[in-house]
């Protein structure tokens, strides 16, 4: 009777993978640490019956992530829900069997035996198996609510897309973390244009990439509102996206509570598996930065020249190496003809080290007097030049934006201020 008893108390979950459950745990691994001690190392499971779900989930005490899996049906009897330790399943595929050998086989079956107090995971065809136990404040653990209300505000894009327009936008970001407002991206919706751009800022660098969204799968808001998450959430959603299928879609939606207070990012891992990532909105005031593109873009005295980003990439990389002395010291940018063609010249402020391109000017209007000795941090413009991954960018000065530089990479070089992304880098002072 004892044995029908325990037998019938037990969830056993036959159905993933040592590859899948891999999967799974890296996509949330990067919540799995806290410095909150009652949430440190630990990973919630719960198996739900009535959707046939196997979810696990890890909360750092400011962002959570889930990995869910649907399991066929009638194989979860009953709600279960535990906390283990996420460093149990550090090697798991190492667990050895009496002859000592592992279970490595990334086609292996992993199973479950789920009960109130314990999980017991065993690998098949193994003699041994691993119990982890639950430990006692483990119940205290808070996750948020995944599921949708209709109210919520929803995006959807490409996943891999928006990782790639994340990582651009990310490098702009101030990394100080005291400088509240400019650590982080800010997601801004402009409804009267029904626009998305993802902002950064660090007040020496500008960066703004507009995204498309899908208006089928998206529900925008009415009026203007704007997102801004901290770069560790940004880290975060960066280590995750990785995971993600190539051509999933990301999921955006926001609780309409009042205030935001959390974004909840869904796509498909590579795996096959759902993840869902929690992160916090940061309760600050992101500046405007409109007003600095405004000065390039709606006056017609704006000079354009196109050169080869990876050529000036590299005349940067060879000038900073050149004046090791100063490497943090400005990088002059003089605009010249020499020959009938447009030339720009790099050189540091001594002027004892220099470097030539070939430029090509797409505008009617010359480069300004102004600009001509515009001098610039040497990091943020190989930063800024390497965000634009490459290739043909142009650059844009006008002498409303005195020592200002625009960097944009339109697809029509006949419209070199209408592009997707923009960068605004701001020169420094000529002592």
């Amino acid at each position: 009777m004892k044995k029908s008893k325990e037998k019938a108390e037990t969830t056993k979950i036959d159905t993933l993978t040592t590859a899948e459950l891999k999967t799974m745990l890296k996509a949330i691994s990067h919540t799995a640490s806290a410095k909150h001690p009652e949430l440190d190392d630990l990973v919630y499971i719960e198996a739900c019956p009535s959707s046939q779900t196997l979810t696990f989930s890890t909360n750092d005490g400011v962002k959570c992530s889930r990995a869910m899996t649907v399991v066929p049906s009638g194989t979860i009897d009953r709600v279960r829900k535990l906390c283990v330790k996420f460093s149990a399943f550090d090697g798991f595929v190492g667990i050895e069997d009496s002859e000592k050998k592992t279970f490595d086989n990334e086609d292996s079956r992993i199973v479950f035996e789920i009960t109130d107090d314990k999980l017991m995971l065993h690998g098949q065809g193994a003699k041994a198996s691993r119990s982890l136990k639950i430990p006692k404040y483990c119940n205290e653990m808070l996750l948020p609510e995944f599921a949708r209300d209709e109210t919520d505000i929803i995006f959807s894009f490409r996943a891999a897309s928006f990782l790639l327009t994340l990582n651009a936008v990310a490098t702009a970001a101030a990394k100080d973390e005291n400088r509240f407002a400019l650590h982080g991206v800010c997601l801004r919706f402009t409804a009267s244009e029904e626009t998305l751009t993802l902002c950064a800022t660090d007040r020496h660098t500008c960066s703004e990439y507009e995204l498309g969204f899908s208006s089928e799968n998206s529900n925008p808001p009415c009026v203007d509102c704007e997102f801004l998450f901290s770069l560790e959430s940004i880290e975060a959603l960066q280590k995750a996206l990785k995971n993600a299928k190539d051509e999933s879609r990301l999921t955006l939606n926001f609780r309409q509570n009042g205030e935001y207070k959390t974004g909840f990012f869904e796509f498909i891992a590579k795996g096959g598996n759902e993840v869902s990532l929690a992160l916090p909105v940061t309760n600050a005031k992101f500046p405007q930065t409109a007003h600095l593109f405004d000065d390039f873009l709606k006056y017609p005295e704006t000079a354009v020249v196109r050169a080869d980003s990876d050529i000036l990439s590299g005349m940067l990389a060879q000038l900073r190496k050149s004046a090791v002395r100063e490497p943090d010291k400005s990088i002059k940018v003089v605009f010249s003809k020499m020959e009938k063609e447009e030339t720009i010249l790099l050189s540091d402020v001594s002027e004892t080290y220099e470097a030539s391109i070939s430029a090509k000017l797409l505008s009617e209007t010359s480069i300004p007097e102004n600009a001509t000795d515009s001098r610039f941090n040497p990091e943020k413009l190989a930063t800024a030049l390497e965000a634009f991954g490459g290739g043909d960018v142009c650059l844009c000065f006008n002498e409303k934006a005195e020592n200002r530089l625009l960097i944009t990479k339109p697809a029509d070089l006949s419209r070199p201020l209408v592009s997707e992304h923009r960068r605004i880098l701001m020169g420094q002072r000529k002592d």
